[in-house]
């Protein structure tokens, strides 16, 4: 009977059902305390399902590089676990996307970002933390686009403050920082110009203005990203 229960166990832990694994390991040790088959049995049922555990709360926190730690701690103990294995396939490919990811969003490729996500999804349909940072991201593509439209019409203020949105959901976005200096330069020549005009400079006042024509965004993949003329930041 023991040898019968121990095969069961085992094929519990072969197909990767480990509660039921622990569970039928813990039956031969209640007949044989000292089977030392059982006990390795028992045992690494244990860390396994710990180590499981921890992986889905990583997953759950979209720490997929800690996740893939335990699974393959787990591959380790039981390398005929087909269902882990393909996870740990499935999190690798999760994890390069996301580590890509980051490179993206600090050269503010929010569509390629996007895209990512969606890659994502398609391997974890259901995290709820990959759906809020993706949305985040979409709202960082919004607040650029408007922000760049509001600097071509020469709405200053809009522009910066839609940029601003930006950097505060995205700090580590490059071109949008760059081009915030920009439009926080552009809005102190507006002041300026109305500032003379209102004195009566209105030759000054123009001379501004003019100035304030030539003042141009950062363009996406621009060799020299600080574009606008040198010593203008001083004005």
């Amino acid at each position: 009977k023991v040898q019968a229960a121990k095969k069961i166990a085992l094929q519990y832990f072969v197909s990767g059902d480990y509660p039921n694994a622990r569970k039928s390991f813990l039956d031969v040790l209640a007949r044989n305390p000292d089977d030392p088959s059982a006990l390795s049995g028992q045992k690494n049922s244990e860390v396994i399902i710990q180590n499981i555990a921890q992986a889905d709360n990583s997953i759950s926190n979209s720490d997929f590089q800690q996740a893939l730690t335990y699974l393959n701690k787990v591959v380790e103990i039981n390398p005929q676990d087909n269902t882990i294995q393909k996870r740990t396939v499935d999190y690798r490919k999760i994890s390069d996307y996301y580590n890509l990811n980051q490179a993206l969003l600090k050269a503010s490729y929010y569509p390629e970002t996007l895209a990512n996500y969606q890659l994502m999804f398609s391997i974890l349909p259901n995290n709820n933390k990959l759906a809020a940072e993706q949305k985040h991201y979409a709202d960082c593509q919004l607040f650029k686009e408007r922000g760049l439209k509001y600097f071509v019409s020469e709405n200053y203020q809009e522009a910066y403050n839609n940029l601003a949105k930006v950097l505060a959901l995205n700090p580590t976005d490059e071109f949008i920082s760059r081009n915030m200096t920009i439009a926080t330069y552009a809005l102190q020549l507006e002041k300026k110009a109305k500032e003379a005009y209102k004195l009566g400079a209105y030759a000054k006042s123009k001379d501004i203005y003019t100035k304030l024509s030539t003042v141009r965004l950062v363009k996406e993949n621009s060799a020299n990203p600080w574009n606008f003329a040198k010593g203008q930041e001083n004005s």
